[in-house]
């Protein structure tokens, strides 16, 4: 314990520090904007789901970056699970507000079996890229989801269809760029 307060305020004296800030801080901003956005539209239930989802990803930054460090690297886990959910609720609030039914089971399944690969590549058989490949896939397969839904939509406009990009970029970048980094320079 004195070694995690020891970098800890080692930690909050660097720069890093600050840097390690800017990713929950965007995603509780994000949160804040959509729940204040929320509470003057509360029919429009999906735009406090996506003001949950920020705020999720936001605290999964905040465990993964700056929170204390625990044996094994077992605070992952929480983390992990966190973007997972984060992943989760926003795809469903995506979804929801093109009266589309979120595939809550479909979307289950890929959590837990994304949980199921990083605990194992973290817990029983260490593996980085294991445990990278298992989360990055996973949240890659649920922009996809998205995407496809989207793109079925009749009449869309400018902003459907940037959506619908927006959402195949992000499987992509989910799922090609850690591919991407491991082929090209060996590790992450």
């Amino acid at each position: 314990m004195c070694d995690n307060r020891r970098r800890w305020r080692e930690a909050k004296l660097s720069g890093n520090f600050f840097i390690s800030l800017l990713n929950p801080g965007i995603g509780f901003l994000l949160a804040t904007a959509f729940a204040l956005l929320w509470a003057n539209r509360r029919d429009k239930a999906y735009v406090g789901i996506a003001a949950v989802s920020y705020a999720i990803s936001g605290l999964a930054f905040l465990i993964q970056d700056v929170g204390p460090r625990l044996p094994r690297d077992i605070h992952l886990i929480a983390s992990n699970l966190c973007f997972m959910m984060a992943g989760y609720t926003l795809a469903s609030a995506i979804l929801l507000r093109y009266e589309l039914r979120p595939p809550h089971l479909l979307l289950s399944t890929i959590t837990v079996i994304a949980m199921s690969g990083q605990q194992w590549f973290l817990l029983v058989e260490p593996n980085l890229a294991g445990r990278i490949y298992s989360v990055s896939f996973a949240l890659g397969i649920m922009a996809l989801i998205v995407a496809v839904r989207l793109y079925r939509i009749e009449k869309r406009q400018l902003t459907d269809r940037l959506l619908c990009w927006v959402a195949a970029l992000s499987a992509a970048n989910f799922i090609l760029r850690p591919i991407l980094i491991i082929t090209l320079t060996g590790s992450f």
